[in-house]
């Protein structure tokens, strides 16, 4: 039937049940991915100890690592979890599996899916390279620290040190019938320095614990020279339109006006930009006087701020042939 073009599709109850079916098999596959990853584990623990255990001078499993097996990969979780790698990161085999579940999701019983079931096999693809991305890095992690763990000769040390516990508990047993476990024994052990608390023993640290008790003082009013203003129109971004149309506002009723004269009529809005682009116009088109003036401002953190400047005065004839 197939050959001749025929194909019964399954009644639209049936056809949901079985993709209930995949979804609950395709999250049992995820959690595998965890359960794989533990086996991995398991299997590096075990070499490892295998490796520290042997007391000859070449074991089969130390043979091996030096001979570049990959004994974690070679395993039989390992065989089986790179067959399915290889499958999964096949571009034709990855194309297909994407070209069925949407040929799936548009047939007319999949909008009886749940949005999230529907949501889930969509982007079971990606969640099945994900983890088994992660799964894969942890297999090539372990391959890699085995293969330096024997390389490096740090197993000839562990090697060392298991034979001292043998030895050591050899000997606490000879003499467990004889000695109690609080009495004295002649020799004075230093203690570690590491000093171990419970989780319940933390404490949150609290910065207000070592701040400051003194108040803030005032600072004194800074003089802004032009040198720094030129300094800080460098670095700034400065509303000039706004601040030649404040100036030929007050100048349409006055021959002359100077800058705290104008932050005087208009607070500045930019805080210490507006005084520095004040400033910067009035050293340009404007007069210089004698004396200074007093200005304040309010900075954008809402503190309000002084300081001496020279006194630069607007003059109407200039400013209009300088705008």
């Amino acid at each position: 039937a197939v050959r001749q073009g025929h194909v019964e599709t399954l009644p639209a109850e049936r056809a949901l049940e079985r993709v209930n079916e995949v979804t609950a098999l395709a999250r049992e596959l995820l959690g595998d991915f965890r359960r794989v990853r533990d086996e991995f584990a398991r299997i590096n623990r075990e070499l490892r100890e295998q490796i520290v255990e042997n007391e000859g001078s070449r074991g089969e499993v130390l043979d091996k690592v030096f001979a570049g097996v990959d004994l974690v990969a070679e395993s039989e979780a390992g065989s089986t979890f790179r067959a399915f790698w290889r499958l999964l990161t096949n571009p034709e085999q990855e194309l297909a599996f994407e070209e069925a579940l949407e040929k799936v999701l548009t047939r007319d019983f999949a909008h009886r899916l749940e949005p999230r079931e529907r949501k889930f096999l969509l982007q079971l693809t990606r969640e099945l390279l994900d983890n088994g991305g992660e799964v894969h890095d942890v297999l090539q992690q372990f391959a890699r620290g085995l293969k330096q763990f024997v390389q490096s000769q740090a197993y000839r040390e562990q090697r060392r040190l298991h034979r001292l516990l043998q030895m050591a508990q050899q000997r606490a047993r000879k003499v467990k019938d004889r000695v109690r476990p609080a009495s004295e024994i002649g020799t004075a052990l230093f203690l570690t320095s590491a000093d171990l608390n419970s989780v319940a023993q933390w404490q949150l640290y609290d910065p207000g614990e070592e701040a400051a008790a003194e108040a803030i003082q005032a600072a004194d009013e800074m003089t802004l020279s032009l040198e720094a203003v030129g300094e800080l129109l460098a670095h700034s971004e400065i509303d000039f339109r706004r601040l030649r149309e404040q100036v030929n506002q007050l100048l349409e009723t006055r021959s002359q006006i100077s800058v705290a004269e104008v932050l005087d009529a208009y607070p500045a809005r930019q805080g210490l930009g507006s005084v520095v682009g004040l400033l910067s116009l009035a050293s340009r088109e404007g007069v210089k006087g004698e004396e200074q003036d007093r200005i304040c401002w309010q900075g954008r953190d809402g503190v309000e701020r002084c300081a001496r400047i020279p006194r630069l005065y607007f003059v109407r004839e200039t400013h209009a042939r300088a705008g």
